[in-house]
């Protein structure tokens, strides 16, 4: 725990086609951290959003329901100029006819999702969170609508932890430091 009691715990992990990988716990995340660690792999745009995701959380505090969270999250985007939608159903179209496949919790700048989540990440909700979220990857892939990254954003106990959810069939893709 910091000074002002918030956590400094924050972990990585990425996951394609069903196989997963998390790297260590990282210290308490900070731009100069965060661009110092992604050489390349992460863009400076999605660093500031997982950076802005998790001060939204530390300056909400932990024990609150996931629609507080998103709002939180939701006007931090906001005050920093950057286009998000909160709640967003998604359809796709079968002979015709538009099916609802789920609601994003957070779509932003067009071209990342985050879907939120209250509870601890265990293998099962992992596996059951992952699942949803390339349901919908595949939905917006089917519509023609590009999206750079995805994540699960696993909030709990103080800590924060982001799982990349991707379509691509590389199996090498490790989180970096």
């Amino acid at each position: 725990m910091l000074a002002d009691g918030s956590s400094d715990r924050f972990e990585y992990t990425t996951t394609s086609m069903g196989k997963t990988s998390t790297k260590d716990t990282l210290g308490k995340l900070d731009t100069s951290v965060m661009n110092g660690a992604v050489r390349g792999t992460w863009g400076l745009e999605w660093c500031r959003l997982l950076e802005i995701v998790a001060i939204s959380y530390w300056e909400h505090g932990p024990d609150n329901s996931e629609k507080s969270y998103v709002d939180r999250i939701f006007f931090n985007l906001y005050a920093e100029g950057i286009a998000s939608i909160r709640e967003r159903t998604i359809y796709s179209t079968v002979d015709g006819v538009s099916i609802c496949r789920g609601r994003v919790d957070l779509e932003v700048a067009g071209k990342y999702l985050l879907e939120m989540k209250i509870t601890e990440p265990s293998a099962t909700n992992i596996r059951k969170d992952t699942r949803q979220l390339m349901r919908y990857l595949n939905t917006y892939a089917e519509s023609n609508t590009p999206i750079s990254k995805a994540a699960l954003v696993y909030l709990f106990g103080g800590e924060v932890r982001f799982i990349e959810v991707s379509l691509q069939t590389d199996k090498h893709r490790f989180a970096p430091y």
